[in-house]
Parts: structure tokens; sequence; C-alpha cells
């Protein structure tokens, strides 16, 4: 197959795959918010530099949630079978190796890379790197690498009539490792690689390192940042209590809106200025009502909303339609779990999870399909993917039922206990907040 030809099937498998991956996604996750879309321009060559606290979930996300198609980096010993290598540039993908992938002999092959790259941003492309390099999952910006630098200045180095933006992108999400989750995407002002050339004319290191420094500035504004690891506990606990108490918009699956993100950072950035004293008497009284929460089995958002948002009735006359929903995609559920079930590394769980049920997915509606309009039964396809959807909005409801029913059934002096230590949380939140200077 000639380079022509492979670019075609390239472009062929990223467009056939795209809209499947979507619609895994809108599955996957509750909500997804996306803001500040319009700083990404809709035309013209562009560096899209990303975060990475997931394996493979933020690329996909975005080649699925705007419009322009992406050419991505992607580590390179996921390039090493011959099928995968095929697999992964069919779907605009290309090796970066590091050192431990390999050598030096791997690394060198990078410059190819960087070549492919220039060439993609000459012929107007949009390119995504993950600019940390690799992922952990954790809610903090680690260490930008020189990459992103790298590829836009040897670009505008080759092509100097080029106008080449990089735009920030900071994803986060709730808690990365579950699903029905949420998702909080923003798009940062374009940094103009343009002007760093004259640095770069006069000294090439130094323009890499100024472009990556002022990127790393750029992402942190985006991304939720827990600077140390001991705090990572509080923050969660602080924004499980915002999280109960904000009222979120219903509907609208993708949604353009960074007050989501905003609260969550805001939250965290707090925490981090926090003088140690205060913050150890914070840990204390989180750590005393959530461990309460944990022993009676029950959420802070029972705690808080009191009141019943579900009923028996709904859930029963849900049940049928969930029941069978959930019994039709056996072939999918069965397997799919049991592959995530193999997975070690935690920033893999996700990704691998969504990606067998999608897959599965997939194979399995192409099957049903071609039956039911052989067969003439392809209202029955239709019908089990509407109970599909059923199932998992079902499985939401009767989460919400469970934890409402058990917070129900605990004693009135327990409830009252729980309500009396809440506030003095709160209480203390609000006292620490207004002895601080505002972040």
């Amino acid at each position: 197959m000639n380079k022509k030809d492979q670019s075609r099937y390239a472009s062929w498998m990223y467009r056939l795959i795209r809209p499947f991956a979507g619609v895994g996604l809108r599955l996957f996750y509750k909500k997804i918010y996306l803001s500040n879309l319009d700083n990404l321009p809709k035309k013209g060559p562009v560096i899209i530099a990303a975060n990475h606290p997931t394996a493979f979930l933020e690329p996909c996300i975005l080649a699925c949630f705007q419009p322009r198609p992406l050419h991505y980096l992607v580590r390179g010993d996921f390039f090493k079978q011959s099928i995968y290598a095929f697999l992964l540039k069919s779907l605009h993908m290309l090796p970066i190796y590091r050192m431990r992938d390999g050598g030096y002999q791997k690394v060198k092959t990078n410059f190819s890379t960087f070549q492919k790259c220039f060439e993609a941003l000459k012929a107007q492309k949009a390119i995504m790197i993950l600019a940390e390099g690799n992922c952990i999952h954790e809610k903090r910006l680690r260490p930008i690498r020189k990459g992103t630098a790298r590829i836009a200045l040897g670009a505008l180095e080759k092509y100097p009539n080029m106008s080449i933006p990089i735009v920030p992108v900071g994803v986060n999400y709730t808690f990365a490792e579950r699903a029905r989750e949420r998702v909080m995407i923003d798009f940062g002002a374009p940094i103009m690689a343009h002007d760093y050339k004259k640095l770069y004319e006069e000294n090439n290191q130094k323009a890499i390192n100024q472009l990556t420094d002022d990127l790393r500035k750029a992402l942190e504004e985006r991304v939720v940042n827990i600077h140390q690891k001991a705090d990572h506990e509080l923050c969660e606990q602080l924004l499980c209590l915002d999280r109960s108490e904000r009222n979120e918009a219903a509907g609208n699956l993708i949604k353009n809106d960074d007050s989501y993100l905003l609260a969550e950072k805001q939250i965290c950035d707090w925490v981090n200025q926090l003088p140690s004293t205060e913050k150890e008497m914070l840990k204390e009284k989180a750590n005393h009502y959530f461990s309460a929460l944990e022993e009676l089995d029950i959420r802070d958002e029972e705690v808080i909303k009191s009141k019943r948002s579900t009923n028996f009735v709904g859930l029963s006359l849900g049940f049928f339609p969930a029941a069978i929903g959930y019994l039709g995609h056996l072939l999918v559920h069965v397997p799919a779990e049991r592959i995530a079930l193999m997975v070690k590394r935690v920033e893999f769980f996700s990704p691998v999870r969504w990606a067998s049920y999608s897959l599965l997915g997939l194979l399995f509606y192409l099957g049903i399909s071609i039956f039911g309009i052989l067969s003439g039964y392809w209202p029955f396809v239709v019908l089990l993917a509407f109970l599909g959807w059923w199932t998992i909005q079902y499985g939401d409801y009767y989460k919400k039922w469970k934890y409402e029913t058990k917070y129900h059934r605990i004693s009135d002096l327990d409830k009252e206990r729980l309500s009396k230590e809440r506030m003095q949380l709160k209480n203390s939140i609000s006292v620490f907040q207004t002895t601080q200077p505002k972040v």
C-alpha cells in the first residue's frame, strides 16, 4: 500500500470509528463539560497540548467532541506488534519513543515522526500532544515535556511563514477510574509559536524552554491541581461536600460550561495555600465526618438533600425493561467486564473498560442489525438499543434510590449527628476561608 492509499485508508477508518466512539463516550459518562471551545481555530494548522491523567481517554474525547480531525503522538511501545501499529496508524496516530522503549536506536526514529508532524501542520492539520509525556492517575499537572515546543518551533524553522497556534487544553475528571462520572475540558487561549521565532533564531534551547514554561502556566490555569499528595484525601472530601450542594443542570450531556471546573479548581487551590495548622485541623474534622458516612454506608449527598428524589414505584416500573435490556446485552457486559478486571494499573481501568464496551457493542449491533434487516425484525434491534440505554439510566436511578433508602433507615439520632458534624465541618471551612487571602 503506497503512502497515498495509506492516507486515504486512515482517513476512512478515522471517520468510521469516530461516531461509534462518540456514542460509547456518551453512554460511559454522565456529563461532559466543554468550555471555551472557540479558542480552537476552525481551520489552519494547530497543536493541541493537553494533560494526561488516563491512558488514552483524553485523545478519544477530544476527537469525538470537537469538529476537527486530530492526529496524535502516542507512546512508541504501543506500536511493537505490527497489527497494533497498523490499527493505530489507521486512526491518525504516530509513535513517539522514550529511552525506555528501546534505547537510543528507537529515540532516533522520533526525527521521522517530527518530520511527519511538520508536514501535517503544513497541510493545515490539527495535531494533539499529551504534553506531560506519561499518564499518572492524579489531580495534578506534572512537568511538561519539551516535545510540544520542539515540534512547533521545528515546523516554524522549516516553514517560516506558517502561523502555528498551540492551544492548551486541561482535561479533568471527577473520578477518572469510574464510569458514569463527569469530565471537564477547558480550551485555553492559543500560544503563538511565531512569538518565539526571534528567540529561537538566537538560542534554540532558550526558546524551547520559554515556550514550554509558558505552556505549563497556561495548562495550570485549566487543570485541577492538588500540589501535595498528602492533601489528596482532604481535597476529595471537600469536593464531595461542594458537589452535594451544587445544582447541576439536567439534560444536555455535552455542555458548554466552565462553572463546574472553576468550582473544583477553586477548592483545591484554596487547600494548596492553607497553612499547615489549619489544614491538619480541617483534615481531622473531615476524616471524622466521612468515616461516619462510611461506617453507615451512606453518602454526603443524602445528608444535605434529606428529601427523597426517587421512589419505589418508579423503581418498580423501570425494573423489567431494565432487566430485559441488561439480559439482552450479556454478550457485551460479561466479556467487557472480564477484560476490565484484567487491568492492573488504575490509569488503564476506565479506558480499557470503555474501549471494551464500545468495541464489543459495535460488533454486537453490527451482527444483530444485519440479522434484523435480513429477517425483517429490525424494529426489535431498535427496541433493544433503547432498552440498553434505559438500563444505564436505570442503574443511575437505582444507585440514588439505594443510598436514599439507606439514609432514611438510619436512626434519627444518627441523622442529627451527621447533620451536626457536617455543619461543624462547613463552619470550619468558612472560618478558614475568611482568615485567608482569596485564591
